[in-house]
């Protein structure tokens, strides 16, 4: 991944001579649409292809659209992997020229870069935008999309071993003397367990779930909802005081299972909790039925909810998403501190968070790059209008080439008929839609795919979660001397979470001053117009700043926004001056195409049987979708890649990849390695 100030840079692309605008009419306009992802790297050009065709169609055996971390991951994946010679894909792969028996894979992406919602940038030092911070920092790269990952993410894990790419512990967890702001009363992380100290006016069975050990109000709901359905165990203390902890205990076995390596047991723990999902009936209403925010209300006062929001950084309240969704990441990626209170071990590595050195994003870079090298075309500033059905089989593809702003899919159609050359057409025998509900949304809506009542049926089954982040850089870290260590601090401000993300002595540190989502989102979006913030004390690069999809990287955050996340992070921290920050940049996940930071499934539906059914939506048609958007694990890397090698395998007949460790790996509702996965 090559260094950047403040955002990717633009790659060079290699496409083919234009067709005529004769030869463009001839065929029929096709097309779909493409999700604007990822961060691409200018090693890249090197190797796209230099031989173009002079078709005035493309023709394609796969045809990949959105170059997020999900399409990167397919389209090397499919130039690297064994597939089934028996299988459709196998023998169109075996019909292909002997000297070259390999696919011939096109991916195509809306943005100039690669890696989607993965966004990792350089923080420029001051008065120079082109230097980066020096190799002695600890962490020398900014995270605009996603940061972290555990090691019991083992796709995650060995797919960064596989592109030789080290990662380090990204604390998390908060430091007991790191400030939470809430209620204009601040208070520390080590204070919390002190219900006389909050500004919250809880019920007594509320108060002994705070000052329970390793508790709180989260997977207390889970036990309330898992009674009767999960059995207690009885050497165990309760979770909460007197209320039923099946799902604690449960959790609890799993992660010291995991913990083990006891991968029989991980299994048999992990079936049990996802059986009992699917049993539990609350009010005669499945659990499936339950919003975790109405699964919340059922147990909680409104009091205690507010306090789970206030002090938990994100806007959960509001969400219809249902409670397996919002439970996925309490059960699965507890960390130590959850399990096991202040007196945890200190070598629990499967539960410990982890960060990439070089940047998240440098995870679809490296694929992009390896799928170059072996022979896959690549395609950015690509975007997907509509697609049909081509005469002999197949699919046709209308691309409309943008090199800046947006359009509509009406208005680029319009253009490409004005102008050929204005866009490319693709024709490909398998169709990979790795897009987010979204961008899918944006496409031509009379495309046959999209007026399918069951797609449309799937579409709604997701809800997009807005979310936006925010980081600034200082000159030296003035937090340290309120005694302030990496991690993050909480409030009810706007900011709602803000990370202490590299603090380095006399020199230049930043913060991801604001990770935010949902009504939050809303209250930063309002203040992205108007003037940039630049600080005449050092440099703000100002590339990228417009209206339209942040698509070349983070924009300068406008001078109000700027200020006032400086203003709402010193009332946290608890000081009146501070000096002012020389970089602020940030990044709206809302903005077109994507639409969402990330997402959940609707109350209302299972999962468990929707994420095998969303693979191939159209069981006649070479169509397939995967990301984070349909996945058992939204809102992760980790989610983007299960559906990505479940669709492989189920659907492509490609084998188990043999650097991707079996024992403990999980690929959600429908993987293949697990012959009793029925959900």
């Amino acid at each position: 991944m090559t260094d950047h100030d403040d955002g990717p840079k633009k790659p060079e692309t290699n496409d083919a001579v234009k067709p005529s605008r004769r030869e463009f009419l001839k065929g029929t306009l096709a097309g779909a649409a493409t999700v604007s992802l990822g961060t691409p790297s200018a090693v890249a050009a090197e190797y796209e292809s230099s031989s173009q065709t002079q078709q005035p169609v493309e023709e394609f055996d796969v045809a990949i659209v959105g170059a997020g971390v999900a399409g990167c991951y397919v389209a090397y994946r499919l130039l690297h992997g064994d597939i089934d010679p028996n299988s459709p894909l196998g023998k169109l792969k075996a019909s292909n020229l002997p000297y070259r028996n390999v696919l011939k894979v096109g991916l195509f992406e809306y943005s100039g870069r690669v890696g989607g919602r993965l966004a990792s940038a350089r923080i420029p030092l001051p008065n120079s935008p082109d230097a980066g911070i020096g190799d002695s920092a600890q962490l020398k790269y900014a995270e605009f999309g996603g940061f972290r990952f555990q090691e019991q993410m083992h796709i995650v894990r060995d797919l960064a071993t596989l592109l030789g790419l080290s990662h380090e512990p990204f604390p998390v967890d908060e430091p007991a003397e790191n400030p939470v702001y809430v209620r204009g009363t601040r208070l520390t992380q080590g204070t919390l367990g002190d219900v006389n100290k909050l500004p919250y006016h809880f019920t007594e069975a509320e108060k002994a779930v705070l000052e329970a050990p390793s508790s709180d109000f989260t997977t207390y709901v889970a036990n309330q909802a898992f009674a009767g359905y999960l059995p207690d165990d009885p050497d165990d203390p309760p979770n909460g005081g007197p209320a039923h902890n099946g799902y604690f205990t449960l959790r609890k076995a799993y992660h010291t299972a995991f913990q083990g390596e006891q991968w029989s047991k991980v299994k048999t723990l992990r079936d049990e909790y996802e059986t009992a999902k699917q049993k539990v009936v609350i009010d005669g209403r499945p659990l499936k039925d339950w919003s975790w925010w109405a699964l919340m209300s059922k147990f909680l006062s409104p009091e205690a909810i507010a306090y789970l929001d206030d002090t938990g950084g994100y806007n959960s309240r509001w969400s219809p998403g249902n409670v397996s969704s919002n439970l996925r990441e309490n059960f699965y990626f507890a960390t130590a501190h959850d399990i096991y209170g202040n007196s945890h071990p200190t070598n629990l590595q499967h539960t410990a968070w982890q960060h990439i050195k070089t940047g998240y994003s440098d995870i679809p870079n490296r694929l992009y790059v390896r799928f170059l090298k072996a022979g896959g075309t690549g395609r950015l500033n690509h975007q997907l209008v509509r697609f049909d059905k081509a005469a002999g089989g197949g699919y046709e593809l209308l691309f409309f080439r943008r090199e800046s702003g947006t359009t509509t899919s009406g208005q680029a159609e319009y253009q490409c008929a004005q102008d050929p050359n204005a866009c490319r057409r693709v024709r490909a025998k398998f169709l990979v839609l790795a897009m987010p509900k979204r961008s899918l949304e944006l496409l031509d809506r009379s495309t046959f795919f999209l007026r399918d009542v069951t797609v449309n049926k799937l579409l709604d089954t997701v809800l997009n979660d807005p979310a936006v982040r925010i980081f600034m850089a200082y000159k030296t870290p003035w937090w340290t001397a309120k005694g302030l260590k990496r991690g993050r601090s909480t409030t009810d401000l706007q900011v709602r979470q803000f990370y202490y993300w590299l603090t380095a002595p006399g020199q230049p540190s930043f913060l991801l001053a604001s990770y935010s989502n949902a009504q939050a989102e809303r209250y930063w979006h309002s203040l992205e117009g108007g003037p940039a913030y630049d600080d005449s004390r050092g440099s703000v690069a100002q590339a990228g700043r417009n209206d339209g999809p942040q698509g070349i990287g983070p924009r300068a955050a406008s001078e109000t926004m700027a200020k006032l996340a400086h203003k709402q992070i010193m009332q946290v921290v608890g000081v009146t001056d501070a000096p002012e920050p020389y970089y602020a940049h940030f990044q709206n996940w809302t903005k077109e195409p994507w639409g969402a930071g990330w997402h959940a499934f609707t109350a209302g539906h299972n999962d468990n049987t929707l994420i095998p059914q969303i693979l191939q939506p159209l069981p006649d048609e070479q169509i397939y979708i995967c990301g984070e958007c349909w996945s058992n694990v939204q809102g992760w890397v980790q989610g983007a890649l299960n559906t990505s090698e479940t669709m492989l395998q189920t659907k492509l007949s490609l084998a188990w990849p043999s650097w991707l460790q079996k024992g403990g790996t999980w690929l959600g509702p429908g993987d293949p390695s697990d012959p009793l996965d029925t959900f």
